[in-house]
């Protein structure tokens, strides 16, 4: 494994039309996304493969929404009875549609958060796509299971950490909405750190990097992390787009990750 870090950039073609140059940590990480998708314009076949977690949101979310549209009211009928007066129908109504609208926007929910480990095979593609480009040795392919499972505990994690600290935020600015200036940057950079926490998984799985690598590393390039992050979550501030910024976000990942490498060594195990 040492080895074969030692030797990526050795193998690099001078004729590779992806750029890897050492800059500063910050301004790489900011630039991650965007050398994403200079790389994925060019590419016309991998488009398909960026259309993967869009269409896995879509058909989760699509599916427990119409199921949701289609037994939610009857249940809500069920439990709380047909009603008698005018008043008592009008307000079984409303519990229907609020238990309704609760269902789709859980199909939705759960659609958003499935989508990435589900495409996990997808963007592993597109991130080995890169490498290719980038002239790196080709790397033993991982079992599709580790791929899925490593990719859901990475969420889990993200989440772990990020939900606390995005709610205390929200508490915070109910609290003092004077803080609103101080609380929302903060909640950017918290959303995109545990976004960028995701999206480098998948420059580490293929290296098989345990936990304490992972977070050394992030450590050890913070400045990155942080531009990575911030980058990113000003994108997600529009409402659903996570899933389309996954594909431009894998690769801009592992873009980073070779950019630090030539900078820095890997992290020990």
């Amino acid at each position: 494994m040492e080895q074969d870090e030692s030797t990526e950039l050795q193998h690099r073609p001078s004729t590779s039309p992806v750029q890897v140059t050492t800059t500063s940590a910050f301004r790489a990480g900011l630039a991650a996304p965007l050398q994403g998708f200079r790389f994925l314009a060019r590419r016309p076949d991998l488009w398909l493969l960026c259309l993967v977690p869009a269409a896995w949101a879509l058909l989760i979310s699509g599916a427990g929404g119409a199921a949701a549209i289609k037994y939610l009211p009857a249940f809500a009928t069920w439990l709380f009875g047909s009603g008698g007066s005018w008043a008592a129908q009008a307000a079984v109504s409303v519990a229907s549609f609020v238990i309704t609208a609760m269902g789709v926007l859980l199909a939705v929910v759960l659609g958003l958060v499935l989508a990435q480990p589900l495409s996990n095979p997808a963007l592993e593609r597109l991130a080995r796509a890169f490498e290719v480009d980038l002239g790196t040795p080709e790397r033993p392919i991982v079992p599709l299971w580790r791929q899925m499972g490593r990719s859901a505990g990475g969420v889990m994690i993200g989440l772990a950490f990020g939900l606390p600290v995005l709610l205390a935020l929200v508490v915070l600015t109910t609290v003092a909405p004077i803080t609103v200036w101080v609380t929302t940057p903060l909640k950017l950079l918290v959303l995109g750190m545990m976004v960028t926490w995701d999206l480098m998984d998948y420059p580490f799985t293929v290296r098989g990097w345990s936990l304490p690598m992972r977070a050394q590393w992030m450590r050890e390039n913070l400045g990155a992390v942080v531009g990575f992050g911030l980058s990113l979550g000003i994108v997600l501030i529009i409402p659903c787009v996570g899933v389309l910024l996954l594909p431009i976000g894998t690769v801009g990942a592992t873009w980073l990750y070779y950019e630090r490498r030539a900078a820095l060594p890997p992290p020990s195990p």
